[in-house]
C-alpha cells in the first residue's frame, strides 16, 4: 500500500474535521491556519488578558504523518491547553487582580497616591501568579486530562485517548529533530503511562518522511 503523502490530505477538510471535535463553546472561539514555517506539527498563540480567540496553526507536511487519532488528541490537547490559560475566566486569582484594578481606579479618581499604590501592587501579585500558573506543569496535566474527556465524548475510552496522545507527545519531539524530550514533555507522558498501566501504546508513534 502506497505510504499516506501530505499532499493527499485536505487542509480545508482537515480543519473543519478537527474543529468538529470541539465542544461548541470551544470552536467559537478557535480559529486554525496553515503554517509551514514552524518547526512543530502544531503550535497557538499565548491568549492576552483581552484576548478570547485561540488562534493554532498547523504545519500539514508534519501534521499529517501522524495517525488520525493521534491528531484528534494533540488538537484537543493544545485548545484544552489554551483555555487552561485563558486570563478573563472565573476564578480566584482573577478576582484578586480586578479587586486591584478597581481600588487603582477609584483611589486615582481621589488622588490617594498611598491606595492606588496598593491596588497597583495587589494587581502586580495576582497577575504575576496568573503568568506563572499558565506555564506550570499542573496546567499541562490539567490540558491533557481536559482533551482526554472531551475525546471521551466522541467515543474514546479513557486508555485510548490517553495511548493516543502519549504517543503523540512522545513522537512529536522525534519529527521537530530534537535528541530528547523537554521537562514537561517527559513528566506528561510519565502521567500518560500511568493512565494507561504502563503499557506500550499500540498505537505507532509519528512516522518522519524525508
Amino acid at each position: 500500500m502506497r505510504e499516506k503523502s501530505w499532499e493527499d490530505t485536505s487542509p480545508s477538510q482537515e480543519v473543519a474535521r478537527l474543529l468538529d471535535l470541539l465542544p461548541a463553546s470551544w470552536r467559537m472561539e478557535t480559529q486554525v491556519s496553515p503554517r509551514a514555517e514552524q518547526p512543530a506539527a502544531i503550535a497557538s498563540t499565548p491568549l492576552s488578558p483581552w484576548q478570547r480567540t485561540c488562534r493554532v496553526s498547523l504545519n500539514f507536511k508534519k501534521w499529517v504523518q501522524f495517525s488520525p487519532v493521534q491528531r484528534e488528541l494533540l488538537f484537543l490537547r493544545e485548545v484544552a491547553w489554551r483555555q487552561q490559560t485563558k486570563w478573563l475566566q472565573v476564578g480566584p486569582l482573577q478576582g484578586v487582580l480586578c479587586f486591584g484594578a478597581l481600588v487603582v481606579a477609584v483611589e486615582s479618581t481621589q488622588m490617594d497616591l498611598t491606595g492606588v499604590a496598593g491596588g497597583v501592587l495587589l494587581a502586580l501579585v495576582a497577575g504575576n501568579q496568573l503568568w506563572r500558573r499558565q506555564r506550570s506543569v499542573a496546567t499541562e496535566f490539567a490540558a491533557d486530562q481536559e482533551a482526554i474527556a472531551v475525546a471521551r465524548k466522541r467515543g474514546y475510552t479513557e486508555t485510548a485517548a490517553a495511548q493516543a496522545l502519549l504517543a503523540a507527545v512522545d513522537g512529536g519531539w522525534r519529527l521537530e529533530g530534537r535528541r530528547a524530550p523537554s521537562f514537561t514533555e517527559a513528566t506528561r507522558m510519565q502521567a500518560l503511562r500511568a493512565m494507561v498501566g504502563g503499557e506500550t501504546s499500540p498505537i505507532a508513534t509519528a512516522t518522519v518522511w524525508e
